[in-house]
C-alpha cells in the first residue's frame, strides 16, 4: 500500500493529503484482515505494534513522501499507536 502510494504521488501528482489518507483508510481496514487470520488478539496485534516503530522511522526520515510531507506531524505514528490499543481492547 505504502509502494502504491508512493507511486502515485510521485507519478500521477497525486497531493500528500489525499495519499495520507488512502493509506490510514487502508490500514484501517487491515483489522478485519486481521481479526480473519489471527485466533488470538496477542498474535493479531503485532503488525499493528510493529508499525508504531515503523511509521516514527518513516516519519523521522521523511522516506515515503505520499505518508509524510516536510511539514506533517506525526501523525501517521499517532494512528498506528491508537489502532494497536483500541485492538487491545
Amino acid at each position: 500500500m505504502l509502494a502504491i502510494a508512493e507511486l502515485c504521488h510521485r507519478f500521477l501528482s497525486i497531493s500528500t493529503d489525499i495519499t495520507r489518507k488512502i493509506i490510514n483508510v487502508g490500514a484501517g481496514m487491515w483489522v478485519l484482515g486481521i481479526l480473519w487470520l489471527f485466533d488470538s488478539w496477542q498474535i493479531g496485534i503485532i503488525p499493528f505494534a510493529s508499525f508504531i516503530g515503523i511509521n516514527y522511522l518513516l516519519y523521522r526520515d521523511r522516506l515515503i513522501k505520499a505518508m509524510d510531507s516536510d511539514e506533517s506531524s506525526p501523525g501517521t505514528v499517532y494512528f498506528a499507536i491508537s489502532v494497536t490499543l483500541s485492538f487491545m481492547l
